[in-house]
């Protein structure tokens, strides 16, 4: 019952519950949305088409039904084909569907959240080539493990020219100062134009291989690598609302130099694209 309620109260809370609905799309519609949009999901995560099996629906309350089913998907990483349960919640009056965490429209449109860049104040490192297919925006932590292992693949898809990514240092697992003196960041291109740390070098102490430099009195250029890591922190967690690192965010081509933020396995596809 709690989670019907939870689900009552999201669909709620998006706009996307009609309490004045008068028009009930019936079973065999909700089945073809159901087929539409969860392919489009399986396709953001995995890369992959599914064929589903098994479907059941079922009223939990208002004119939200319940869809459980069996998704067999082709694996990128070795062609097998994999199988999984899923769960979805749909609305019988709108068609929306709520899957894995998003919320897809009956027009196919992903619903999200979209940032201009204008809307993300902060400064990063940028690697890749500016008409790679795929851009992103990461928010990582020198001490975040899960960060580091992002920030090898990222790399190495940026370097082959798959990718462009900007890497934002924030302060998540330390406070600020400590996250300056991890990568040295005041010798950077986050303070100096002409930097006497390379890219390469604050990428790879941000990445968890460097080592942290302290001393008695802050060198100069720290106060304003302190000011970008601040600002990139606030960013993360006041407009993105990023919970926890790494935080990624895609440029959405269909939406003008808009960013959104991905899932945990979309992150992992993008990043992982043999997983």
């Amino acid at each position: 019952m709690r989670v019907v309620l939870l689900m009552l109260g999201f669909f709620a809370w998006q706009g996307l519950f009609a309490s004045d609905c008068r028009t009930s799309l019936p079973q065999e519609k909700l089945i073809a949305l159901f087929n539409k949009l969860a392919q489009k999901q399986f396709q953001l995560e995995f890369g992959s088409s599914a064929q589903f099996d098994g479907l059941s629906l079922e009223d939990v309350g208002g004119d939200l039904v319940r869809i459980q089913a069996q998704a067999s998907y082709q694996r990128l990483r070795d062609g097998d084909t994999a199988s999984r349960g899923i769960h979805a919640w749909v609305t019988r009056c709108s068609g929306t569907l709520l899957i894995r965490g998003n919320t897809w429209l009956a027009d196919g449109q992903l619903q999200a959240r979209r940032f201009q860049l204008t809307d993300l104040p902060g400064k990063g490192i940028i690697i890749g080539a500016k008409n790679a297919k795929r851009r992103f925006i990461a928010f990582v932590d020198s001490r975040c493990s899960h960060c580091h292992r992002l920030m090898g693949y990222a790399r190495a898809l940026a370097k082959n020219g798959t990718i462009q990514i900007e890497f934002r240092q924030v302060a998540y697992l330390e406070d600020a100062q400590s996250a300056v003196s991890d990568t040295q960041a005041w010798l950077s291109a986050l303070v100096h134009d002409r930097p006497l740390l390379s890219d390469e070098d604050y990428l790879d102490s941000l990445g968890g291989f460097g080592e942290a430099e302290t001393a008695a009195t802050k060198p100069p250029g720290f106060a304003q690598a302190l000011s970008v890591i601040n600002q990139n922190t606030s960013t993360a967690k006041a407009v993105i609302q990023i919970n926890q690192v790494p935080g990624l965010l895609i440029y959405d081509r269909p939406y003008a130099e808009a960013y959104r933020i991905t899932s945990y396995w979309e992150m992992n596809r993008y990043m992982q694209p043999d997983m």
